[in-house]
């Protein structure tokens, strides 16, 4: 089954919509972003497979990474827990490396755990970060379209 009515991001719009695919009792559900939670509490009984969601565990769509549990699965690949596992990889595949910037959205909430655990490396390598949150996204005219 296939359904995409585009919520447009807004709460109140992803729990109906979560409930009436609910209701629908498809054999699974895929929820993407932010959607997710909605419909990881839509239903206790069908399978829910998320994608691109930061952090699974700590959103509690799952009880461990490991082990899921729950009837919710599914793919991270923006965990918070990596980002200080990238940095040390960078480290590694640059060894002269001493100033490292992070550019992150201002607006999403987990923006601040990523700084969190990106500074990690950088206290015990010596190198330093700057992490930059724009006020507002441009695109210049060398990359816009007519």
């Amino acid at each position: 089954m296939f359904n995409d009515p585009s919520p447009t991001e807004k709460p109140e719009l992803f729990t109906s919509m979560a409930a009436e695919l609910a209701a629908m009792n498809p054999d699974a559900i895929i929820a993407v972003g932010s959607a997710a939670p909605y419909a990881v509490k839509a239903t206790t009984s069908i399978p829910v497979v998320f994608m691109y969601v930061p952090d699974p565990l700590g959103s509690k769509l799952v009880q461990s990474i490991q082990r899921p549990g729950g009837n919710a699965t599914g793919l991270s690949n923006f965990s918070v827990e990596l980002s200080a596992k990238r940095l040390e990889y960078l480290k590694e595949v640059v060894p002269n490396l001493s100033r490292v910037a992070l550019l992150v959205n201002p607006s999403a909430k987990i923006s601040d755990l990523y700084i969190e655990q990106a500074k990690r490396p950088g206290r015990s390598s010596g190198s330093s970060q700057r992490h930059f949150k724009p006020a507002r996204w441009t695109i210049s005219k060398a990359h816009s379209t007519p």
